[in-house]
């Protein structure tokens, strides 16, 4: 058994199939920016990708905040495959979309924004290693 705070990054390894790659979907509405590959072991490579304040509690990001940040960053997710990404430039909470009668789909991530009801989606395909 892996231990409470390793337990949704090791599903999210297991089961979206990494390295993976997520770039923004452009009918949603705000649209995203950037791209951001998730690799195992707790590396994300970020190409412009949006980075800011978040509330931990809600896992949103305060998207007033968010400025774009290309580099290296760390994530690690949590048992409910929240997955926050931190930067030296701020962080990022993002997740698969999870229908409320079906199973995690992982194709599809979304970032929640504090204090609106908007999600930004971002598509998610297999990276070349």
């Amino acid at each position: 058994m892996f231990p409470v705070r390793k337990q949704g990054q090791a599903r999210v390894e297991a089961e979206a199939g990494l390295p993976l790659l997520l770039i923004p979907e452009t009918y949603s509405d705000p649209v995203g920016v950037g791209e951001m590959r998730l690799e195992p072991d707790g590396v994300a490579q970020l190409t412009d990708f949006p980075v800011g304040d978040v509330d931990v509690v809600d896992n949103c990001i305060d998207w007033d905040s968010a400025k774009p940040f290309t580099g290296t960053a760390e994530w690690s997710a949590d048992r409910k495959l929240n997955i926050t990404i931190t930067s030296e430039d701020g962080s990022v909470v993002i997740g698969p979309y999870h229908p409320k009668f079906s199973d995690i789909v992982w194709y599809r991530f979304g970032m929640s924004l504090c204090d609106d009801d908007r999600v930004v989606w971002y598509s998610a395909a297999p990276a070349t290693p």
